[in-house]
């Protein structure tokens, strides 16, 4: 009995950070249909199908946004150009793709909340190890487990997190 409720309350917690994650997505998917990305600001898939060396690194240097802090920059530019090309034109993607495509959007809408809010609020770290903690934690091959007070937090962040965009809808 008591394995079974260890085993309950383990699915518990992943599940929290898994609807957690998809919470996070669903604004990112939201920012994306309220300030598009331009496609055509990405090499085109004819001609390119990844990024070449240091490309990605590069883009993100140029939107030269105080919330890209040299971390944050290192861990997005890892997201491969044909995620971050179906996240601009689907709205469909891991979260950080979803998140570098939103970020893309900052170079053609001057009200973009990105361009907005601080590095403080946004707290794009803060964001990806929520989404590092899910790829590694929650899914069926990791060994790793979340545990409830890591998970909680996280949840109690992207709750946070949301609500910065309540006055932009």
């Amino acid at each position: 009995m008591l394995a079974s409720q260890e085993r309950s309350w383990q699915e518990d917690v992943t599940s929290l950070l898994i609807e957690t994650h998809n919470l996070a997505e669903s604004v990112l998917q939201w920012l994306l249909k309220a300030y598009p990305s331009d496609i055509r600001r990405l090499p085109h898939w004819k001609d390119q199908r990844d990024w070449k060396v240091g490309e990605a690194q590069y883009y993100l240097q140029f939107f030269n946004l105080p919330c890209l802090t040299d971390d944050v920059i290192k861990r997005l530019s890892q997201q491969r150009l044909d995620q971050v090309r179906t996240a601009v034109k689907r709205g469909t993607s891991s979260l950080k793709a979803l998140l570098f495509a939103g970020l893309l959007g900052t170079v053609d809408q001057a009200s973009h909340p990105f361009l907005k809010l601080s590095a403080d609020e946004l707290q794009l770290a803060r964001l990806l190890d929520m989404a590092d903690a899910r790829n590694k934690k929650a899914g069926h091959s990791g060994g790793e487990r979340i545990d409830r007070e890591e998970a909680m937090e996280h949840a109690d962040f992207v709750i946070e997190w949301v609500q910065i965009f309540k006055g932009w809808c």
